[in-house]
C-alpha cells in the first residue's frame, strides 16, 4: 500500500454508523425548522421539505432561494442533533491518535455537530488538524468535485498524497475523481467501484490497513 500524508474522514456515517439513527433525528429537526420558521404545521413542514428536496440534493441548498432563510441558520439548526445514542470509540481514538499522518475531517454538516460528535465517541478534536464543514466550503457540499478541489485548496494537502474515508458511494466517486485513494465505510457490506479498500467499519479500516 503506498503512504499517505494526509488522511481525510468523512463525519456522519464514517466516524460513527449510520446505524446509530442520528439520520433521522436531523430530519425530524427540519420539519421543526420550519414550523418554528414559517408558523405552519407538520403536514405542511413535510410538504415543503419534500418539494425542496425534488428540486435540490439537500433542503439546505433550497431554504435561502425558495424561502428567504439564511442557509447559515437552518443548517446550525437541524444539525444540532441528539448524539447520545453515539458510543465510546476507545480504540478508534487510541488509533488516530497514534497516527502520524495529517488528519482532517471533512463534513457536509457543521463544525458543531462535528465537535458534539467528536465529544461523545471520545474523540479529542485537536486530533484533527481542521474540521472542514458545510459553512467554510461556501455550502458548496459534497454533490461535485469542485468541493473537493476547493477542500484541499482550504487545507493545503494534495489529494494523491491523501486517503479520503466515506460511507457514500457518491463522495467515493467524486474523491477519485478529485484524485484521492479511497476507502468505503460500509455497514451493510455493499461496495462500489469507486472504493479501493472497503471495510465495514472505521475500527477495521484503520485496524487493517498498513497507514
Amino acid at each position: 500500500m503506498p503512504e499517505f500524508k494526509n488522511l481525510v474522514f468523512d463525519l456522519d456515517g464514517t466516524l460513527y454508523p449510520l446505524s446509530s439513527g442520528l439520520g433521522e433525528d436531523c430530519q425530524c429537526r427540519v420539519y421543526d425548522f420550519f414550523c418554528r420558521k414559517l408558523n405552519i404545521s407538520r403536514e405542511e413542514a413535510q410538504d415543503i421539505s419534500k418539494r425542496l428536496l425534488q428540486k435540490y440534493p439537500y433542503e439546505s441548498q433550497g431554504v435561502e432561494k425558495e424561502l428567504g432563510i439564511s442557509e447559515e441558520e437552518f443548517m446550525e439548526y437541524i444539525c444540532r442533533t441528539d448524539v447520545s445514542p453515539l458510543q465510546e470509540n476507545k480504540e478508534l481514538s487510541t488509533a488516530l491518535a497514534k497516527l502520524p499522518q495529517r488528519k482532517f475531517i471533512f463534513t457536509d454538516s457543521t463544525v458543531s455537530h462535528s465537535l458534539d460528535v467528536l465529544n461523545k465517541i471520545g474523540i479529542r478534536a485537536d486530533v484533527f488538524e481542521k474540521i472542514y464543514d458545510a459553512k467554510q466550503g461556501g455550502y458548496v457540499y459534497k454533490q461535485g468535485v469542485e468541493a473537493f478541489k476547493k477542500f484541499c485548496e482550504f487545507c493545503k494537502i494534495y489529494p494523491e498524497e491523501s486517503l479520503m474515508f466515506e460511507d457514500s458511494c457518491k463522495s467515493l466517486s467524486l474523491a477519485k475523481e478529485a484524485g484521492f485513494k479511497t476507502v468505503q465505510i460500509s455497514e451493510n457490506g455493499q461496495t462500489c467501484t469507486a472504493a479501493d479498500y472497503a471495510f465495514a467499519d472505521i475500527n477495521q479500516a484503520v485496524r487493517v490497513l498498513d497507514l
